[in-house]
């Protein structure tokens, strides 16, 4: 991917020494969004500074980043996948035949975006038009409201607290950047409607609905509520030992698997057959009682409490693992373990050195 960044766009990619020039005609015959281009990236010999009020900029085939001027400006990706700096002034952003996306990381201002929308929207910078655009990166250090579309989105937000939505399709929905050099502490809500959808929460007292679908929910420090929502899901959520309250993990309807995490922990595993996981612990060894009714000690995690929920995947080391009066799948997944599955008919996957009781089928 080649970067192109225009004068007058602050972003850490590198900035064109400042040349305005006159108001010109557009040079080559090229359109953009049915205007004359004046800024045409294809042609190394055409300006490539933004003049002080308004531009057309026509991207190449290749992936690049694009960035907007101080004025009202038109900017259309080529080819590739492209990245759309917004900046002031009321720009019309429209992707290529690509994945593109829009980034207003650089915003000083809250910024608020719905992809669902095509015609000018006030989103915090300017009232801008974005036209075939899938991903949205929100300011770093203000709060953002970002919403998708029917599309498969990636949606980014930053330091402050945000609500992100990915609806539609397979989504990517995240509030905290890999190239940001801190973590969000802010409370968050994202929601990641239809479709398999991947949701990162960093710190802070989030929220998070899978929605339909298959969905990975997780969540970094902080007391976190996660809804897995319909489909088979995978939620985790890490959290302190000196937490006030614990993580609520539901899994909602369909079977789902429950990965077990430091801090006191609520699992509620809803409808269907539910596993909880304790393989992120190593050799420290758990103990896992499915049939107390109530918060109990598991030796690893903290105090947990886990309301319906089937079945558990035990650590690498020794691990009791207890299963309740219905049928239970039980692992102890090395290590000698001790497991009883105790009533109904219970699926046990043992090793030569666990200690076992009753099971009925062997795995």
């Amino acid at each position: 991917m080649r970067f192109l960044v225009l004068t007058l766009v602050s972003v850490s990619l590198g900035v064109v020494p400042v040349q305005l020039h006159s108001p010109a005609a557009a040079y080559g015959g090229a359109t953009c969004a049915g205007l004359p281009v004046t800024i045409d990236l294809n042609d190394p010999d055409h300006p490539r500074v933004h003049r002080p009020r308004s531009d057309v900029v026509l991207g190449t085939p290749e992936g690049e980043w694009i960035g907007a001027g101080r004025g009202d400006d038109v900017v259309c990706a080529g080819g590739g996948n492209d990245f759309l700096i917004g900046s002031r002034g009321d720009d019309v952003l429209r992707g290529g035949p690509g994945t593109d996306g829009v980034s207003y990381r650089q915003s000083v201002r809250p910024v608020r975006v719905d992809l669902a929308v095509t015609r000018p929207q006030r989103t915090g910078v300017g009232v801008d038009t974005l036209v075939g655009v899938e991903e949205v990166s929100g300011s770093r250090t203000q709060p953002n409201d970002i919403r998708g579309n029917a599309e498969r989105n990636r949606i980014t937000g930053g330091d402050a607290a945000d609500v992100l939505v990915g609806r539609g399709e397979d989504d990517y929905v995240s509030d905290w950047e890999q190239a940001d050099a801190g973590n969000d502490d802010d409370d968050d809500l994202l929601r990641g409607g239809d479709g398999d959808d991947y949701l990162y929460a960093g710190g802070g007292d989030d929220l998070m609905y899978g929605g339909a679908g298959s969905d990975l929910l997780i969540a970094d420090f902080g007391i976190d509520v996660l809804y897995g929502g319909s489909g088979v899901d995978i939620l985790e959520a890490w959290g302190r030992a000196t937490d006030s309250e614990p993580d609520r993990i539901d899994g909602g309807a369909e079977p789902d698997f429950l990965a077990a995490a430091s801090g006191p922990q609520l699992y509620d595993g809803g409808p269907g057959s539910d596993i909880i996981d304790f393989a992120g612990f190593g050799f420290a060894g758990a103990t896992i009682d499915l049939a107390v009714d109530g918060p109990q000690d598991t030796n690893v995690a903290g105090i947990d409490e886990f309301v319906s929920v089937e079945g558990v995947y035990g650590s690498s080391g020794p691990d009791t693992i207890l299963g309740d009066d219905g049928p239970n799948f039980l692992s102890g997944e090395g290590g000698a373990d001790e497991i009883d599955g105790r009533g109904g008919t219970d699926q046990c996957e043992v090793e030569p050195t666990d200690s076992v009781a009753g099971c009925e089928e062997f795995l």
